[in-house]
């Protein structure tokens, strides 16, 4: 694979953004949601409606961006791929979380998954495709793990079912790997796409949403609750913020469990007449224990992976990605090659990276930040926000709105579980 990195990702080319006028801002607004991504836009969709349903009127909802449009960051760059429960397999969940906790986020995941499916088909076209998702193992060892994976999602009464390299034009792949499992529930999107599309809406419909907006800090201040200061100078006071991004939020504690890694996409030239016979075209393919996956779109093919530790937002810190890239490219081209080998025939095109922040514990913030009033977060879901955040949106919006929560599984990504121990 030849490296042909771009600072920008494809499916910025696919749909255009919204570079609507921006409006002038106020120095008030009842709730401030600052990131206009996947959970930013969803969130302030949810704000609208569910103070429609408690027939709260007269709501100012104000979404800050830093980005020239939304979804610029990785809600615009990642694959598009919606996850049940995570794209780690449900063993390696099960180990990290416990089986009771693990079970209340695929419960919560699945619905999720419904309810953006559902949202979608009325009216947002984002290419949508829900026919579920492949596991393969490319080792022994993995291939135990899919097998103990699949008996806790039939447990949990989700009914995953082997996926029959012999009867499949995915026996091109059988001789390479140790076994694989279909997770019914996943699905695919061009997030790009939704995320614009649904921000157009959202203006139509009275939400203020401004780009290229820096929040400089936020803070509470005793005569006007919370603030955001601005890189312009402006201070907007709100009552409530909602923060998608880890960059504002006044909570030390979060840092010492977040994680940022810097993933590498690749776009690449279709598999040509191989499309055609494929049984499930449309699906997001998960190998090396989830650090590589690969999908189709529009007669084209993705494929994700390599994650780094970092210590720094390298959007800020780091220049030449040079050496990322073709590390990589390499580990891409060994394990999708290796494992896929119909991958040989597709020719790279698109090459670009985008920072995925996750906690250490694999489940994302949702919730009120604890000893910060006015402050809740939605952020930090990694590969996984597609499959999480829609339905946490709803329910952070409930809780901003003082609405009764309809998700009680809601509470295993509470802030409050990062103070354990204190």
């Amino acid at each position: 694979m030849a490296s042909i990195t771009k600072k920008h990702s494809f499916w910025w080319d696919n749909s255009p953004p919204d570079f609507s006028l921006q409006p002038q801002l106020p120095k008030f607004a009842d709730i401030v949601i600052v990131g206009a991504g996947f959970a930013g836009i969803s969130t302030a969709y949810w704000i609208k409606r569910v103070a429609s349903l408690a027939k709260k009127k007269g709501l100012r909802v104000v979404v800050l961006e830093e980005g020239p449009h939304a979804a610029f960051k990785s809600s615009g760059r990642m694959n598009g791929s919606v996850y049940l429960g995570s794209n780690k397999s449900a063993k390696q969940m099960a180990d990290l979380l416990g089986n009771k906790t693990a079970e209340k986020l695929y419960r919560y995941s699945n619905q999720n998954n419904v309810m953006l499916e559902e949202f979608i088909s009325r009216g947002i076209d984002c290419d949508p495709e829900f026919n579920g998702g492949l596991r393969m193992a490319s080792t022994a060892k993995e291939a135990v793990d899919l097998d103990d994976s699949a008996d806790l999602l039939r447990k949990w009464g989700f009914f995953p079912a082997r996926f029959d390299h012999n009867q499949s034009a995915h026996v091109l792949v059988a001789p390479f790997t140790k076994g694989s499992l279909f997770v019914p529930g996943e699905g695919l999107i061009d997030p790009f796409a939704f995320t614009n599309k649904l921000t157009r809406i959202l203006r139509r419909n009275g939400i203020w949403i401004v780009y290229g907006t820096r929040v400089v800090y936020t803070e509470n201040s005793e005569d006007h609750g919370p603030q955001l200061h601005l890189s312009n100078g402006h201070v907007l006071s709100a009552g409530k913020i909602i923060h998608t991004t880890t960059n504002t939020v006044p909570w030390d504690r979060m840092e010492e469990h977040i994680v940022r890694r810097r993933e590498q996409v690749v776009r690449a030239e279709a598999f040509a007449d191989e499309l055609d016979d494929l049984p499930l075209p449309y699906m997001p393919v998960e190998l090396n224990g989830g650090l590589d996956s690969i999908r189709i779109h529009d007669d084209a093919v993705v494929m994700t992976g390599g994650k780094m530790g970092l210590k720094k937002d390298p959007e800020l810190n780091v220049t030449d990605d040079t050496g990322f890239n073709e590390r990589v490219l390499g580990n891409l081209d060994k394990t999708m090659m290796h494992h896929l080998p119909m991958t040989n025939y597709a020719e790279v095109t698109h090459t670009w990276t985008y920072i995925e922040i996750e906690t250490d514990d694999g489940l994302p913030l949702m919730g009120e930040v604890p000893d910060m009033s006015g402050h809740f977060v939605n952020l930090a879901h990694g590969r996984n926000k597609f499959g999480l955040a829609f339905l946490g949106a709803r329910n952070i919006a409930e809780k901003a709105l003082r609405v009764k929560v309809t998700n009680s599984e809601f509470n295993i990504f509470s802030p409050k579980r990062l103070t354990k121990g204190e």
